[in-house]
């Protein structure tokens, strides 16, 4: 009798969405378990995607250095997230940096055993890459909101700032060409 992996921790992850626990457990067997310390960077913006992981204990934060180098943080993670797929899915450097806040525990997925799932057409690679998609998705659509917010308030007060938000949006929203 052979023993599965315990998919417990896993059924929340928004990657892994409509999962059975036997296909959780096929795409995580075999993945690296890795515990860090606070400000330990998983990942480091530029770097390429050799991985994507998921946050099983503590809090990273997601970084980037700004034009006028200053280290931004974007974002904090909590357990059950999942990063570094961006880069994986475009084959992109890494967008931003990932720095442990406090003791971390992590599941490393690696590209190489991500790229061997879609090669040999494993059943679940293609509910993990939409469920990818979607968390994407709802981040843009998040930004999208706020800086929605932010352009509202420049609006309404308008100085230096607000013009410098109306030249990113119209960058960001004006420009995009996929």
């Amino acid at each position: 009798m052979t023993t599965r992996t315990d998919t417990a921790p896993y059924r929340d992850v928004a990657i892994f969405a409509n999962l059975r626990d036997e296909e959780i457990a096929d795409l995580i067997e075999g993945a690296e378990r890795v515990e860090v310390a606070p400000g330990t960077t998983v990942i480091r913006e530029g770097d390429p995607p050799e991985a994507f992981y998921i946050l099983e204990k503590g809090r990273c934060a997601v970084r980037r250095v700004s034009e006028g180098g200053r280290t931004v943080d974007l974002a904090t993670l909590v357990p059950t997230a999942a990063f570094g797929e961006m880069a994986l899915l475009a084959n992109r450097p890494r967008s931003a940096s990932v720095v442990a806040v406090e003791p971390s525990v992590l599941l490393r997925i690696s590209r190489e055993r991500f790229d061997r799932f879609i090669e040999e057409g494993h059943p679940s690679i293609s509910k993990v890459i939409l469920n990818m998609a979607r968390v994407l998705c709802d981040r843009v659509e998040s930004v999208n909101r706020q800086f929605a917010q932010l352009v509202d308030k420049a609006s309404a007060a308008p100085n230096k700032t607000s013009k410098e938000l109306q030249t990113f949006k119209e960058q960001l929203y004006n420009e995009w060409a996929f």
